[in-house]
């Protein structure tokens, strides 16, 4: 997903919501389990492969809409499920996130 990556590129998360927006090649309503679940696997999909390339996960780039707030918890609970079957071992969802934030950050950001 390029437009994860230019956010990644700029340090700045976006909303699964922005992200749908942005999304033109199909139309995703968040308001249906249906289309939450294919943002989900399009976003698996994109950590997997990023994972798979030493980067981390780049989805840690998309947060839960009242995850904008600094004292919220960040991505849903999908992005932490993935990243245990991916193999990572985390007791601090939050510090977690904002390690894979800042990794994927760091490496689009050179």
């Amino acid at each position: 997903m390029k437009w994860l990556v230019a956010q990644a590129r700029i340090g700045e998360y976006v909303t699964y919501s922005d992200l749908v927006s942005r999304i033109s090649a199909i139309h995703l309503d968040l308001d249906t389990e249906k289309d939450r679940a294919a943002l989900g696997r399009l976003l698996g999909d994109v950590s997997e492969k990023t994972h798979a390339r030493n980067i981390g996960m780049l989805s840690a780039m998309a947060v839960l809409k009242d995850a904008a707030s600094p004292l919220s918890p960040g991505p849903g609970s999908g992005f932490y499920e993935l990243a245990k079957t991916l193999g990572y071992r985390f007791t601090d969802r939050r510090l977690f996130w904002a390690e894979q934030f800042k990794r994927v950050t760091e490496h689009y950001g050179r």
